[in-house]
Protein backbone atom coordinates (compact mmCIF):
# COMPACT_ATOMS: atom_id res chain seq x y z
CA UNK A 1 0.00 0.00 0.00
CA UNK A 2 1.38 3.24 -0.96
CA UNK A 3 2.13 6.00 1.35
CA UNK A 4 -0.64 8.41 -0.13
CA UNK A 5 -3.50 5.36 0.02
CA UNK A 6 -2.03 4.66 3.93
CA UNK A 7 -2.86 8.62 4.69
CA UNK A 8 -5.89 8.43 2.99
CA UNK A 9 -6.85 5.26 5.05
CA UNK A 10 -5.88 7.03 8.01
CA UNK A 11 -7.96 9.82 7.73
CA UNK A 12 -10.56 7.77 6.81
CA UNK A 13 -10.22 5.31 10.08
CA UNK A 14 -9.70 8.03 12.39
CA UNK A 15 -11.46 11.15 11.06
CA UNK A 16 -14.10 10.48 8.50
CA UNK A 17 -15.30 7.27 10.19
CA UNK A 18 -15.67 8.79 13.51
CA UNK A 19 -16.91 11.62 12.38
CA UNK A 20 -20.17 10.32 11.04
CA UNK A 21 -20.54 7.46 13.95
CA UNK A 22 -20.38 11.03 16.45
CA UNK A 23 -24.21 11.82 15.44
CA UNK A 24 -25.20 8.09 16.22
CA UNK A 25 -23.15 7.84 19.52
CA UNK A 26 -24.87 11.41 20.46
CA UNK A 27 -27.95 10.19 19.29
CA UNK A 28 -27.97 7.12 21.58
CA UNK A 29 -27.23 9.22 24.75
CA UNK A 30 -29.54 11.54 24.09
CA UNK A 31 -32.48 8.92 23.44
CA UNK A 32 -31.30 7.50 26.81
CA UNK A 33 -31.39 10.82 28.37
CA UNK A 34 -34.84 11.64 27.32
CA UNK A 35 -36.29 8.53 27.76
CA UNK A 36 -34.71 8.75 31.55
CA UNK A 37 -36.62 12.29 31.53
CA UNK A 38 -39.66 11.56 29.88
CA UNK A 39 -40.30 8.29 32.19
CA UNK A 40 -39.25 10.21 35.80
CA UNK A 41 -41.88 13.37 34.63
CA UNK A 42 -44.16 11.07 33.25
CA UNK A 43 -44.01 8.72 36.46
CA UNK A 44 -44.80 12.25 38.56
CA UNK A 45 -47.72 13.24 36.25
CA UNK A 46 -49.01 9.32 36.90
CA UNK A 47 -48.23 9.75 40.60
CA UNK A 48 -50.26 12.94 40.73
CA UNK A 49 -53.13 10.76 38.87
CA UNK A 50 -53.07 8.04 41.48
CA UNK A 51 -53.46 10.98 43.95
CA UNK A 52 -56.49 12.98 42.01
CA UNK A 53 -57.78 8.98 41.85
CA UNK A 54 -57.49 8.30 45.49
CA UNK A 55 -59.55 11.79 46.18
CA UNK A 56 -62.54 10.65 44.13
CA UNK A 57 -62.31 6.93 45.65
CA UNK A 58 -61.94 8.03 49.15
CA UNK A 59 -65.04 10.59 48.48
CA UNK A 60 -66.75 7.59 47.65
CA UNK A 61 -65.84 5.47 50.93
CA UNK A 62 -66.57 8.27 52.85
CA UNK A 63 -70.24 8.98 51.21
CA UNK A 64 -70.81 4.42 51.49
CA UNK A 65 -69.43 5.11 55.32
CA UNK A 66 -72.34 7.64 56.01
CA UNK A 67 -74.87 5.63 54.93
CA UNK A 68 -73.73 2.17 55.97
CA UNK A 69 -72.92 3.36 59.28
CA UNK A 70 -76.20 5.70 59.77
CA UNK A 71 -78.20 3.73 62.52
CA UNK A 72 -81.12 5.52 61.25
CA UNK A 73 -81.20 4.11 57.98
CA UNK A 74 -80.26 1.11 59.19
CA UNK A 75 -83.33 1.05 61.11
CA UNK A 76 -85.49 1.60 58.38
CA UNK A 77 -83.68 -0.76 56.40
CA UNK A 78 -84.76 -3.75 58.61
CA UNK A 79 -88.13 -3.34 57.31
CA UNK A 80 -90.23 -2.79 60.24
CA UNK A 81 -94.27 -2.77 60.09
CA UNK A 82 -95.42 1.06 60.12
CA UNK A 83 -99.03 2.34 61.25
CA UNK A 84 -99.60 4.07 58.37
CA UNK A 85 -98.38 4.48 54.82
CA UNK A 86 -97.73 8.08 55.75
CA UNK A 87 -95.09 6.83 58.57
CA UNK A 88 -93.59 4.59 55.91
CA UNK A 89 -93.34 7.27 53.13
CA UNK A 90 -91.79 9.66 55.82
CA UNK A 91 -89.39 6.74 56.36
CA UNK A 92 -88.46 6.50 52.83
CA UNK A 93 -87.87 10.11 52.34
CA UNK A 94 -86.04 9.96 55.51
CA UNK A 95 -83.41 7.81 53.61
CA UNK A 96 -83.70 9.52 50.16
CA UNK A 97 -82.92 12.44 52.33
CA UNK A 98 -79.62 11.42 53.88
CA UNK A 99 -78.67 10.58 50.40
CA UNK A 100 -78.85 13.79 49.09
CA UNK A 101 -76.87 14.75 52.07
CA UNK A 102 -74.15 12.31 51.71
CA UNK A 103 -74.01 12.97 48.09
CA UNK A 104 -73.94 16.52 48.26
CA UNK A 105 -71.26 16.36 51.25
CA UNK A 106 -68.89 14.32 49.47
CA UNK A 107 -69.75 14.07 45.68
CA UNK A 108 -70.60 17.48 44.73
CA UNK A 109 -67.82 17.69 42.13
CA UNK A 110 -68.65 14.64 40.09
CA UNK A 111 -72.01 13.98 38.74
CA UNK A 112 -72.84 10.99 40.62
CA UNK A 113 -75.99 8.69 41.39
CA UNK A 114 -76.39 6.98 44.66
CA UNK A 115 -79.41 3.95 45.03
CA UNK A 116 -80.09 1.43 48.07
CA UNK A 117 -81.10 -1.77 47.82
CA UNK A 118 -82.56 -3.31 51.11
CA UNK A 119 -83.33 -6.82 51.40
CA UNK A 120 -87.25 -6.69 51.15
CA UNK A 121 -87.77 -5.74 47.30
CA UNK A 122 -87.69 -1.77 48.34
CA UNK A 123 -85.40 0.53 45.97
CA UNK A 124 -84.41 3.82 47.26
CA UNK A 125 -82.63 6.56 44.75
CA UNK A 126 -82.53 10.66 44.93
CA UNK A 127 -81.71 10.61 41.19
CA UNK A 128 -82.94 9.33 37.75
CA UNK A 129 -80.15 6.51 37.93
CA UNK A 130 -82.57 4.16 38.59
CA UNK A 131 -85.21 3.79 35.79
CA UNK A 132 -87.63 1.31 36.94
CA UNK A 133 -85.89 -2.20 36.24
CA UNK A 134 -87.62 -4.17 38.99
CA UNK A 135 -86.04 -5.38 42.34
CA UNK A 136 -86.38 -9.24 41.36
CA UNK A 137 -83.94 -8.52 37.79
CA UNK A 138 -81.76 -6.26 39.71
CA UNK A 139 -80.68 -8.60 42.55
CA UNK A 140 -80.36 -11.58 40.19
CA UNK A 141 -76.71 -9.51 39.00
CA UNK A 142 -73.61 -11.07 39.96
CA UNK A 143 -72.49 -7.64 41.56
CA UNK A 144 -75.22 -8.02 43.54
CA UNK A 145 -74.56 -10.99 45.22
CA UNK A 146 -70.40 -10.47 45.34
CA UNK A 147 -71.43 -7.27 47.51
CA UNK A 148 -73.50 -8.65 49.62
CA UNK A 149 -70.99 -11.93 49.72
CA UNK A 150 -68.13 -9.44 50.65
CA UNK A 151 -69.74 -8.27 53.71
CA UNK A 152 -69.06 -4.48 53.78
CA UNK A 153 -65.95 -3.97 52.11
CA UNK A 154 -65.93 -2.04 48.91
CA UNK A 155 -66.81 -4.02 45.76
CA UNK A 156 -65.32 -1.69 42.48
CA UNK A 157 -66.75 -1.90 39.58
CA UNK A 158 -65.58 -0.32 36.20
CA UNK A 159 -66.56 0.12 33.45
CA UNK A 160 -70.29 -0.47 35.40
CA UNK A 161 -72.03 -1.66 32.42
CA UNK A 162 -70.04 -5.03 32.20
CA UNK A 163 -71.08 -5.50 35.60
CA UNK A 164 -74.37 -2.93 36.78
CA UNK A 165 -77.49 -3.01 34.38
CA UNK A 166 -79.93 -0.49 35.63
CA UNK A 167 -80.23 2.40 32.66
CA UNK A 168 -78.31 2.56 29.60
CA UNK A 169 -76.54 5.67 30.42
CA UNK A 170 -74.66 4.21 33.10
CA UNK A 171 -72.02 1.40 30.85
CA UNK A 172 -69.25 3.98 31.25
CA UNK A 173 -69.36 4.67 34.94
CA UNK A 174 -67.36 3.71 37.95
CA UNK A 175 -69.20 2.18 40.42
CA UNK A 176 -68.70 0.99 43.97
CA UNK A 177 -71.24 -1.47 45.87
CA UNK A 178 -70.96 -2.79 49.53
CA UNK A 179 -73.48 -4.28 52.32
CA UNK A 180 -75.20 -1.95 54.85
CA UNK A 181 -74.76 -4.20 57.98
CA UNK A 182 -75.75 -3.62 61.58
CA UNK A 183 -72.14 -3.29 63.57
CA UNK A 184 -73.48 -4.59 66.78
CA UNK A 185 -75.13 -7.64 65.14
CA UNK A 186 -73.56 -8.05 61.91
CA UNK A 187 -76.22 -8.58 59.93
CA UNK A 188 -76.54 -6.88 56.28
CA UNK A 189 -79.98 -5.48 55.77
CA UNK A 190 -79.20 -3.66 51.76
CA UNK A 191 -76.71 -2.91 49.83
CA UNK A 192 -75.03 0.50 48.52
CA UNK A 193 -74.23 1.52 44.97
CA UNK A 194 -72.47 4.66 44.54
CA UNK A 195 -72.00 5.26 40.62
CA UNK A 196 -69.91 8.69 39.15
CA UNK A 197 -70.33 9.49 35.70
CA UNK A 198 -66.87 9.65 33.41
CA UNK A 199 -67.41 13.78 33.10
CA UNK A 200 -66.72 16.94 35.02
CA UNK A 201 -63.80 16.51 36.95
CA UNK A 202 -63.40 13.19 37.27
CA UNK A 203 -63.09 13.24 33.48
CA UNK A 204 -60.49 16.10 33.86
CA UNK A 205 -58.23 13.89 36.08
CA UNK A 206 -56.83 12.42 32.46
CA UNK A 207 -56.69 15.69 30.46
CA UNK A 208 -53.67 17.19 30.93
CA UNK A 209 -51.74 20.35 29.60
CA UNK A 210 -48.80 20.28 27.15
CA UNK A 211 -49.09 16.83 26.05
CA UNK A 212 -47.00 15.22 23.44
CA UNK A 213 -48.75 14.66 20.33
CA UNK A 214 -50.02 10.92 20.18
CA UNK A 215 -50.14 10.16 23.61
CA UNK A 216 -52.72 8.19 25.27
CA UNK A 217 -53.53 8.02 28.63
CA UNK A 218 -56.07 6.57 30.64
CA UNK A 219 -57.17 3.90 33.33
CA UNK A 220 -57.23 0.04 33.00
CA UNK A 221 -58.73 -2.32 35.15
CA UNK A 222 -58.37 -5.88 36.10
CA UNK A 223 -59.53 -6.93 32.88
CA UNK A 224 -58.02 -4.28 30.71
CA UNK A 225 -61.45 -2.27 29.85
CA UNK A 226 -60.41 1.23 29.69
CA UNK A 227 -62.55 2.95 32.53
CA UNK A 228 -61.25 6.45 32.18
CA UNK A 229 -59.65 7.94 29.74
CA UNK A 230 -58.55 11.68 28.23
CA UNK A 231 -59.93 10.75 24.51
CA UNK A 232 -63.33 9.64 25.34
CA UNK A 233 -63.29 7.03 22.34
CA UNK A 234 -61.20 4.92 24.51
CA UNK A 235 -63.75 4.37 27.19
CA UNK A 236 -64.65 0.51 27.59
CA UNK A 237 -62.20 -0.44 25.20
CA UNK A 238 -60.83 -3.68 25.58
CA UNK A 239 -57.43 -3.76 25.26
CA UNK A 240 -56.66 -6.96 26.83
CA UNK A 241 -55.62 -8.55 23.36
CA UNK A 242 -52.57 -5.83 23.76
CA UNK A 243 -49.17 -7.15 23.79
CA UNK A 244 -48.25 -4.34 26.01
CA UNK A 245 -51.27 -5.47 28.70
CA UNK A 246 -49.16 -8.58 29.46
CA UNK A 247 -45.98 -6.56 30.68
CA UNK A 248 -47.79 -4.15 33.24
CA UNK A 249 -48.31 -6.59 36.27
CA UNK A 250 -44.81 -7.22 36.22
CA UNK A 251 -44.23 -4.19 38.86
CA UNK A 252 -46.30 -1.82 40.70
CA UNK A 253 -45.19 0.94 38.67
CA UNK A 254 -42.20 1.48 36.02
CA UNK A 255 -41.84 2.08 32.18
CA UNK A 256 -40.57 0.53 28.85
CA UNK A 257 -40.22 0.50 25.37
CA UNK A 258 -42.40 -1.57 23.61
CA UNK A 259 -42.53 -2.57 19.71
CA UNK A 260 -45.30 -3.89 17.70
CA UNK A 261 -44.31 -3.91 14.51
CA UNK A 262 -43.35 -1.10 12.91
CA UNK A 263 -44.90 0.62 15.73
CA UNK A 264 -42.82 1.88 18.64
CA UNK A 265 -44.16 3.26 22.31
CA UNK A 266 -42.77 4.04 25.84
CA UNK A 267 -45.22 2.94 28.06
CA UNK A 268 -45.36 4.19 31.80
CA UNK A 269 -47.64 2.97 33.95
CA UNK A 270 -48.85 2.92 37.82
CA UNK A 271 -51.30 0.49 39.91
CA UNK A 272 -54.03 2.60 42.19
CA UNK A 273 -53.44 0.93 45.33
CA UNK A 274 -57.21 0.87 46.63
CA UNK A 275 -58.29 -0.77 43.07
CA UNK A 276 -55.60 -2.47 42.06
CA UNK A 277 -56.63 -0.72 38.41
CA UNK A 278 -53.47 0.75 36.25
CA UNK A 279 -52.94 4.32 35.09
CA UNK A 280 -51.13 3.83 31.31
CA UNK A 281 -49.64 6.46 29.54
CA UNK A 282 -47.91 5.72 25.84
CA UNK A 283 -46.16 8.09 23.80
CA UNK A 284 -45.10 7.24 20.26
CA UNK A 285 -41.36 7.03 20.18
CA UNK A 286 -41.03 8.94 16.89
CA UNK A 287 -42.51 11.78 18.58
CA UNK A 288 -40.06 11.86 22.00
CA UNK A 289 -37.22 11.28 19.91
CA UNK A 290 -38.16 13.92 17.32
CA UNK A 291 -35.64 16.69 18.27
CA UNK A 292 -32.84 14.34 18.48
CA UNK A 293 -33.56 12.84 15.47
CA UNK A 294 -33.29 16.59 14.11
CA UNK A 295 -30.01 17.28 16.02
CA UNK A 296 -28.40 14.06 14.39
CA UNK A 297 -29.25 15.33 10.88
CA UNK A 298 -27.73 18.29 11.75
CA UNK A 299 -24.85 16.83 12.32
CA UNK A 300 -24.67 14.49 9.84
CA UNK A 301 -25.30 17.19 7.41
CA UNK A 302 -22.30 19.94 9.06
CA UNK A 303 -20.00 16.43 8.57
CA UNK A 304 -20.74 16.11 5.17
CA UNK A 305 -19.60 19.42 4.33
CA UNK A 306 -16.50 19.24 6.73
CA UNK A 307 -16.04 15.95 4.63
CA UNK A 308 -15.27 17.60 1.26
CA UNK A 309 -13.35 20.29 2.41
CA UNK A 310 -11.15 17.71 4.28
CA UNK A 311 -10.66 15.23 1.34
CA UNK A 312 -9.70 18.44 -1.01
CA UNK A 313 -7.10 19.30 1.24
CA UNK A 314 -6.19 15.90 2.27
CA UNK A 315 -5.72 14.68 -1.60
CA UNK A 316 -3.11 17.84 -1.56
CA UNK A 317 -1.71 17.72 1.05
CA UNK A 318 -0.74 13.62 -0.04
CA UNK A 319 -0.25 14.84 -2.78
CA UNK A 320 2.84 17.04 -2.43
CA UNK A 321 4.17 14.58 0.05
CA UNK A 322 3.89 11.54 -1.69
CA UNK A 323 4.54 12.54 -5.27
CA UNK A 324 8.16 13.21 -4.42
CA UNK A 325 8.94 9.92 -2.63
CA UNK A 326 7.43 7.80 -5.63
CA UNK A 327 10.06 9.45 -7.98
CA UNK A 328 12.24 8.51 -4.50
CA UNK A 329 10.50 4.55 -4.35
CA UNK A 330 11.57 4.13 -8.45
CA UNK A 331 15.32 5.30 -8.28
CA UNK A 332 15.15 3.33 -5.16
CA UNK A 333 13.84 -0.14 -7.14
CA UNK A 334 16.90 0.47 -9.34
CA UNK A 335 19.70 -0.23 -6.45
CA UNK A 336 18.33 -3.83 -6.37
CA UNK A 337 19.63 -4.19 -10.16
CA UNK A 338 22.60 -3.10 -9.46
CA UNK A 339 22.19 -0.01 -10.90
CA UNK A 340 24.78 2.05 -8.17
CA UNK A 341 24.78 5.60 -10.84
CA UNK A 342 21.22 6.48 -9.87
CA UNK A 343 20.77 9.77 -8.28
CA UNK A 344 17.54 11.68 -6.67
CA UNK A 345 17.63 15.47 -7.89
CA UNK A 346 14.89 16.61 -5.08
CA UNK A 347 14.90 20.56 -4.22
CA UNK A 348 13.95 21.61 -1.15
CA UNK A 349 14.60 21.98 2.67
CA UNK A 350 11.79 19.88 3.89
CA UNK A 351 12.43 16.30 5.48
CA UNK A 352 11.88 14.83 1.67
CA UNK A 353 14.67 16.44 -0.31
CA UNK A 354 16.95 15.89 2.87
CA UNK A 355 16.21 11.75 2.71
CA UNK A 356 16.70 12.35 -1.00
CA UNK A 357 20.26 13.57 -0.28
CA UNK A 358 20.76 10.87 1.83
CA UNK A 359 19.84 8.28 -0.51
CA UNK A 360 22.35 9.72 -3.11
CA UNK A 361 25.05 8.87 -0.23
CA UNK A 362 24.08 5.67 0.70
CA UNK A 363 24.04 4.48 -2.94
CA UNK A 364 27.70 4.99 -2.96
CA UNK A 365 28.45 2.51 -0.56
CA UNK A 366 25.32 0.28 -0.21
CA UNK A 367 27.39 -2.46 -1.63
CA UNK A 368 30.28 -2.80 1.02
CA UNK A 369 27.49 -1.83 3.48
CA UNK A 370 24.93 -4.68 2.25
CA UNK A 371 27.85 -7.29 2.53
CA UNK A 372 28.98 -6.23 6.03
CA UNK A 373 25.06 -6.37 7.17
CA UNK A 374 25.15 -9.92 5.87
CA UNK A 375 28.06 -10.55 7.90
CA UNK A 376 27.42 -9.26 11.04
CA UNK A 377 24.06 -10.62 10.55
CA UNK A 378 25.04 -14.22 10.69
CA UNK A 379 27.76 -13.57 13.43
CA UNK A 380 25.02 -12.28 15.59
CA UNK A 381 22.76 -15.24 14.75
CA UNK A 382 25.56 -17.90 15.36
CA UNK A 383 26.38 -16.34 18.69
CA UNK A 384 22.96 -16.49 19.27
CA UNK A 385 22.40 -19.95 18.46
CA UNK A 386 25.41 -20.88 20.27
CA UNK A 387 24.44 -19.24 23.40
CA UNK A 388 21.55 -20.60 23.73
CA UNK A 389 22.40 -24.09 22.56
CA UNK A 390 24.81 -23.60 25.48
CA UNK A 391 22.05 -22.29 28.23
CA UNK A 392 19.55 -24.62 27.45
CA UNK A 393 19.05 -27.80 29.54
CA UNK A 394 17.58 -29.91 26.69
CA UNK A 395 15.62 -32.30 28.23
CA UNK A 396 13.90 -30.31 30.60
CA UNK A 397 12.90 -27.70 27.77
CA UNK A 398 11.80 -30.78 25.28
CA UNK A 399 9.99 -32.34 27.80
CA UNK A 400 8.38 -29.14 29.32
CA UNK A 401 7.81 -27.73 25.91
CA UNK A 402 5.86 -31.22 24.74
CA UNK A 403 3.79 -30.61 27.59
CA UNK A 404 2.73 -27.34 26.02
CA UNK A 405 2.04 -28.87 23.20
CA UNK A 406 -0.26 -31.70 25.03
CA UNK A 407 -2.12 -29.44 26.79
CA UNK A 408 -2.30 -27.05 23.12
CA UNK A 409 -3.83 -29.49 21.28
CA UNK A 410 -6.00 -30.39 23.19
CA UNK A 411 -7.41 -27.06 24.41
CA UNK A 412 -7.16 -25.25 21.50
CA UNK A 413 -4.02 -23.18 22.27
CA UNK A 414 -6.58 -21.18 24.37
CA UNK A 415 -3.66 -21.50 27.74
CA UNK A 416 -0.45 -21.24 25.57
CA UNK A 417 0.99 -17.60 26.38
CA UNK A 418 0.13 -18.49 30.24
CA UNK A 419 2.34 -21.83 30.31
CA UNK A 420 5.04 -19.61 28.07
CA UNK A 421 5.21 -16.92 30.87
CA UNK A 422 5.33 -19.93 33.64
CA UNK A 423 8.15 -21.66 31.82
CA UNK A 424 9.86 -17.79 31.27
CA UNK A 425 9.97 -17.77 34.66
CA UNK A 426 10.87 -21.19 35.43
CA UNK A 427 13.94 -21.14 32.70
CA UNK A 428 14.82 -17.41 33.97
CA UNK A 429 15.46 -19.41 37.74
CA UNK A 430 17.08 -22.19 35.97
CA UNK A 431 19.54 -21.67 33.19
CA UNK A 432 22.31 -19.00 32.85
CA UNK A 433 22.85 -18.67 36.33
CA UNK A 434 26.13 -17.90 37.42
CA UNK A 435 25.52 -18.17 40.88
CA UNK A 436 25.69 -21.69 42.48
CA UNK A 437 23.42 -20.49 45.62
CA UNK A 438 20.04 -18.84 45.27
CA UNK A 439 17.83 -17.37 47.69
CA UNK A 440 15.21 -19.89 48.77
CA UNK A 441 12.56 -17.44 48.04
CA UNK A 442 13.63 -17.75 44.13
CA UNK A 443 13.46 -21.58 44.60
CA UNK A 444 9.94 -21.37 45.66
CA UNK A 445 8.99 -18.96 43.08
CA UNK A 446 10.66 -21.77 40.52
CA UNK A 447 8.68 -24.30 41.67
CA UNK A 448 5.39 -22.15 41.62
CA UNK A 449 5.91 -21.73 37.75
CA UNK A 450 6.27 -25.65 37.18
CA UNK A 451 3.32 -26.25 39.47
CA UNK A 452 1.21 -23.29 37.25
CA UNK A 453 2.65 -25.92 34.15
CA UNK A 454 1.60 -29.05 35.79
CA UNK A 455 -1.95 -27.85 36.84
CA UNK A 456 -2.73 -26.49 33.65
CA UNK A 457 -1.79 -30.05 32.65
CA UNK A 458 -3.17 -32.23 34.87
CA UNK A 459 -6.07 -29.33 36.20
CA UNK A 460 -7.36 -29.96 39.80
CA UNK A 461 -5.59 -33.16 40.72
CA UNK A 462 -3.32 -32.00 43.16
CA UNK A 463 -3.06 -29.06 45.44
CA UNK A 464 0.01 -27.38 46.72
CA UNK A 465 0.98 -25.06 49.89
CA UNK A 466 3.85 -23.99 51.96
CA UNK A 467 4.54 -24.03 55.38
CA UNK A 468 8.25 -22.28 55.86
CA UNK A 469 9.19 -19.23 57.97
CA UNK A 470 9.53 -16.10 56.48
CA UNK A 471 13.29 -15.05 57.69
CA UNK A 472 14.10 -19.18 56.22
CA UNK A 473 13.42 -17.44 52.60
CA UNK A 474 16.22 -15.45 52.44
CA UNK A 475 18.61 -18.59 53.07
CA UNK A 476 20.49 -19.69 50.57
CA UNK A 477 20.21 -23.12 48.51
CA UNK A 478 21.73 -24.74 45.42
CA UNK A 479 19.55 -24.38 41.78
CA UNK A 480 16.71 -26.40 41.17
CA UNK A 481 16.66 -28.78 44.16
CA UNK A 482 13.09 -28.77 45.30
CA UNK A 483 11.63 -29.20 41.79
CA UNK A 484 12.68 -32.50 40.97
CA UNK A 485 10.92 -33.73 44.39
CA UNK A 486 7.55 -32.04 43.61
CA UNK A 487 7.56 -33.64 40.34
CA UNK A 488 8.62 -36.91 40.94
CA UNK A 489 5.43 -36.38 43.77
CA UNK A 490 3.32 -35.90 41.04
CA UNK A 491 4.31 -37.89 38.14
CA UNK A 492 5.03 -40.91 40.80
CA UNK A 493 3.18 -40.52 43.32
CA UNK A 494 -0.08 -39.25 42.50
CA UNK A 495 -0.06 -41.59 39.05
CA UNK A 496 -3.21 -43.43 40.43
CA UNK A 497 -5.40 -40.25 41.34
CA UNK A 498 -7.67 -38.29 39.58
CA UNK A 499 -8.05 -35.62 42.45
CA UNK A 500 -7.31 -35.16 45.75
CA UNK A 501 -3.28 -35.14 46.01
CA UNK A 502 -1.74 -32.46 48.50
CA UNK A 503 2.07 -31.24 48.34
CA UNK A 504 3.36 -30.10 51.25
CA UNK A 505 6.56 -27.75 51.55
CA UNK A 506 7.56 -27.39 55.01
CA UNK A 507 10.85 -25.18 55.69
CA UNK A 508 12.53 -25.20 59.43
CA UNK A 509 15.98 -24.73 60.84
CA UNK A 510 17.71 -26.84 63.59
CA UNK A 511 20.99 -25.55 65.25
CA UNK A 512 23.36 -25.01 62.29
CA UNK A 513 21.10 -26.91 59.69
CA UNK A 514 18.08 -26.38 57.16
CA UNK A 515 15.69 -28.97 56.86
CA UNK A 516 13.02 -28.43 53.90
CA UNK A 517 10.31 -31.75 53.75
CA UNK A 518 8.28 -32.35 50.76
CA UNK A 519 5.63 -34.59 51.89
CA UNK A 520 2.38 -36.11 49.68
CA UNK A 521 -0.59 -38.30 50.02
CA UNK A 522 0.42 -40.03 47.33
CA UNK A 523 0.49 -44.16 46.41
CA UNK A 524 3.51 -44.11 48.49
CA UNK A 525 7.60 -46.46 47.39
CA UNK A 526 7.65 -49.98 48.68
CA UNK A 527 10.04 -50.46 51.51
CA UNK A 528 12.17 -52.64 49.41
CA UNK A 529 13.06 -49.99 46.57
CA UNK A 530 13.55 -46.78 48.79
CA UNK A 531 17.03 -48.24 49.40
CA UNK A 532 17.73 -48.64 45.67
CA UNK A 533 15.84 -45.33 45.32
CA UNK A 534 18.61 -42.87 44.84
CA UNK A 535 21.21 -44.96 43.49
CA UNK A 536 18.51 -46.12 40.66
CA UNK A 537 17.00 -42.70 39.66
CA UNK A 538 19.45 -41.71 37.30
CA UNK A 539 19.32 -44.80 35.29
CA UNK A 540 15.55 -44.23 35.11
CA UNK A 541 13.58 -43.61 31.75
CA UNK A 542 11.53 -40.26 32.72
CA UNK A 543 10.95 -36.41 33.04
CA UNK A 544 13.72 -34.53 34.37
CA UNK A 545 15.99 -37.73 34.36
CA UNK A 546 19.10 -35.67 34.71
CA UNK A 547 17.89 -33.73 37.71
CA UNK A 548 16.48 -36.40 39.65
CA UNK A 549 16.50 -37.41 42.97
CA UNK A 550 20.43 -38.63 42.93
CA UNK A 551 21.40 -35.47 40.68
CA UNK A 552 19.91 -33.37 43.82
CA UNK A 553 21.68 -35.59 46.32
CA UNK A 554 24.87 -35.26 44.17
CA UNK A 555 24.79 -31.93 43.80
CA UNK A 556 23.80 -30.88 47.97
CA UNK A 557 27.30 -33.47 48.48
CA UNK A 558 29.51 -31.48 46.47
CA UNK A 559 28.77 -28.04 46.78
CA UNK A 560 28.35 -28.73 51.32
CA UNK A 561 29.67 -32.40 51.91
CA UNK A 562 28.68 -36.12 52.60
CA UNK A 563 27.33 -34.71 55.70
CA UNK A 564 24.02 -33.45 53.76
CA UNK A 565 21.40 -34.70 51.62
CA UNK A 566 18.14 -36.54 51.38
CA UNK A 567 16.52 -39.43 53.08
CA UNK A 568 13.64 -40.72 51.87
CA UNK A 569 10.42 -41.77 54.43
CA UNK A 570 7.68 -43.56 53.09
CA UNK A 571 4.76 -46.34 53.35
CA UNK A 572 2.94 -47.92 50.08
CA UNK A 573 -0.86 -46.11 50.53
CA UNK A 574 0.34 -43.54 52.79
CA UNK A 575 2.43 -40.88 50.91
CA UNK A 576 5.73 -40.01 51.08
CA UNK A 577 8.01 -37.63 52.77
CA UNK A 578 11.96 -36.34 51.07
CA UNK A 579 13.76 -34.70 53.43
CA UNK A 580 16.75 -31.94 52.47
CA UNK A 581 19.22 -31.32 54.89
CA UNK A 582 21.55 -28.52 53.83
CA UNK A 583 23.76 -26.40 56.24
CA UNK A 584 22.18 -23.28 57.07
CA UNK A 585 23.56 -20.37 54.91
CA UNK A 586 22.27 -16.75 55.27
CA UNK A 587 22.08 -14.62 52.30
CA UNK A 588 25.32 -12.15 53.89
CA UNK A 589 27.21 -15.59 54.28
CA UNK A 590 26.85 -16.47 50.58
CA UNK A 591 27.68 -13.66 49.09
CA UNK A 592 30.89 -13.11 50.98
CA UNK A 593 31.86 -16.85 49.71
Amino acid sequence: MTIQKKLLFSIICFVIIPMFLLPFITYNSYRKIIEAKINVSTQQTLAQIDNNLGAVFDNMIAASNMLSLDRELIDILKGRKYDSRWEKFSAESKIEEKILIAKNANLYPYNADIVILDFHGNVYSASSYYTGKSYREIAAQDWFRRAREMNGYMLWMAPSGSYVSLNGDDRRNIAMARLIKDSRSGRGYGILLISLYPEMKLAAIFKTEQQLEGTQLFLLNRQAQVVLAGDPGLLGKDLAAEPFVKRLGQAADGSFVFAAGRRKTVVNYRTVPKTNWTIVQQVPYRVLMKEVDRLRSYHLTINLIFLGALLIVSAFISWTITHPLHRLSLLMQQVPKGNFAVRADIRGRDEVAQLGASFNVMVQEIAVLIQKLQEAQAMREQARLEALQAQINPHFLFNTLNDIKWLATLNGAANVSQMIAALGKLLETTVGRSDALIPLSEEIQCIESYVLLQKMRYGNKFEIRYEIAPPLLDYRVPQLVLQPLVENAIIHGFEDMDSGGEITITGYCREDRTYIDVTDNGKGIAAAKIEQLLEAENRQKGRFNNVGLRNVNERIALYFGKRYGLTVASREGSGTRIRLCLPAVEEETACSS
